[in-house]
Formats: C-alpha cells, sequence, structure tokens
C-alpha cells in the first residue's frame, strides 16, 4: 500500500512538471508573438490649438476692459495660462475650456490678471494682482538690446567678450520702490571683464550697476553661472500643441 501512494505521489510529480513546463513554453510563445508584432503609438490632439490660443490673447488684449486698463501705457503680455477644469480628480481629465492672460503695466507698475473661456461666451473679466511675474523670454529680451545700446556694454557684448544670460532671481524691486526690473547675466568670456547682473528698467531704459556686482538677492560670482545657457525655454501652462499618446 506503500508503494502505491508512493507511486501515486511520483506521477503526480512528473504531471506536474510536465504542466508547468507546458504552460511555460505556451507563455515564452505567447511573449514572442507579442515580441514580433509592430509597435503602435497613436497621438491624439489634446486641448486648445495655436489658434485658439492666438485668439484668445487678441481677444483679452482688444476687449473694452482690457483697453480701459492699459490705455496710454507701456505694457506687456507676460504670460498665458489654462485654468483646470474642476472635478474628479481621478478620472481623466478633460481638455481646458477657461484661460487667464497676465499682463504688465510699466507706466503704472501693476500686475493686471484676465480671464474668459475659449468659447468667447464669458465677457474678459480683469482685475489688479499683488504679484510680480515671472520674467518673459520677451522681456529679457528688450532687456539685452538696452544694454546693447548702452556704451559701458555695447562692444563687450558686440565682441562676445560678455555673454548674456537670465540670472536668479529674474526680477529685482528695489527698496523703497515699485518698479520692476529685469535682471540680466553677464558672464565674462575670458578675461576682458568681471561677471556681473545688472537690472534693468522696462519703463525708462536706464541700467541699474551694483557695487558688489549683483543685486542682494542674486551672485555674479563665476560659480554661481553654472553650465552655459542652452537658450533652451520650458514649456509652461498654456502652451498649446499637446498630445495624449497611447502605446
Amino acid at each position: 500500500m506503500k508503494l502505491l501512494r508512493n507511486g501515486f505521489l511520483g506521477i503526480g510529480l512528473v504531471i506536474a512538471l510536465f504542466s508547468g513546463l507546458a504552460a511555460a513554453s505556451e507563455n515564452s510563445t505567447k511573449r514572442e508573438k507579442r515580441a514580433q508584432e509592430p509597435l503602435r503609438i497613436t497621438a491624439v490632439q489634446w486641448g486648445p490649438t495655436q489658434q485658439m490660443v492666438d485668439a484668445a490673447k487678441l481677444r483679452v488684449e482688444r476687449s473694452a476692459a482690457m483697453q480701459n486698463a492699459l490705455k496710454g501705457t507701456k505694457y506687456n503680455l507676460l504670460a498665458f495660462e489654462y485654468i483646470e477644469n474642476g472635478g474628479d480628480k481621478s478620472q481623466a481629465s478633460m481638455p481646458p475650456t477657461r484661460f487667464r492672460v497676465v499682463f504688465y503695466d510699466y507706466t503704472n507698475d501693476r500686475t493686471l490678471v484676465a480671464e474668459s473661456n475659449f468659447a468667447g461666451t464669458e465677457a474678459v473679466v480683469v482685475r489688479e494682482e499683488h504679484f510680480q511675474p515671472n520674467a518673459s523670454d520677451e522681456e529679457f529680451n528688450e532687456a539685452v538690446r538696452i544694454l546693447q545700446s548702452d556704451a559701458r556694454f555695447n562692444s563687450l557684448l558686440k565682441g562676445e567678450r560678455l555673454r548674456a544670460f537670465q540670472p536668479m532671481p529674474p526680477i529685482t524691486v528695489l527698496s523703497g520702490t515699485i518698479e520692476r526690473l529685469v535682471n540680466v547675466g553677464l558672464e565674462s568670456q575670458g578675461n576682458s571683464a568681471s561677471n556681473e547682473v545688472v537690472s534693468v528698467s522696462l519703463k525708462s531704459g536706464r541700467v541699474i550697476r551694483y557695487d558688489r556686482g549683483a543685486p542682494k538677492t542674486s551672485l555674479a560670482a563665476p560659480e554661481a553661472c553654472g553650465i552655459p545657457n542652452a537658450g533652451q525655454g520650458t514649456t509652461s501652462n498654456g502652451t498649446p500643441g499637446q498630445y495624449q499618446l497611447a502605446i
């Protein structure tokens, strides 16, 4: 009887072994088939198009509310942002239907924020907010152009003995003032000049230099400049041309 039980046990082990090998072989075959199948990637456009964003910016800038606020001033459009839809965060995100536009009024040194929807069914609402937006690429480029027309920096920049870069922080507001100043880092190429961070007024075109070579909140030491700037911007909220990928 004992021999019979041992025989059945042995047969069971053999069957289990062959079943495992067969299953492994089947799984291996399935993996090989999947590996041989071509990889398919589909891209579906998601969110507002460039045309929709451009139309939204233009509608806000031309709106009666914004025209009344900016009439007779020097200003820049600094940022365009999507306003997230409310709802269940566990569900797939839906394309934004509303947006926010940030302007800066240099004449009166104030930040103006406008909101509306892409469909154009909401009136443009404009309000003043008390914060300093990050410097835009357009602001930085305008500040560099002002430096290029300054006799103290013209030859150094054109001769590439100084290289302009975007420092941290990008904006300075001097103590006791409310004027927005755009910071520009100047990195020496060789020993022809010293590293420096200057502040530029887009309102008046004046350039402010500092005894310590930089604003109090910045640093112009060589080790603080890091690796050379590649001049590549980041993708901000409100950038059109987004897609959803399925692999």
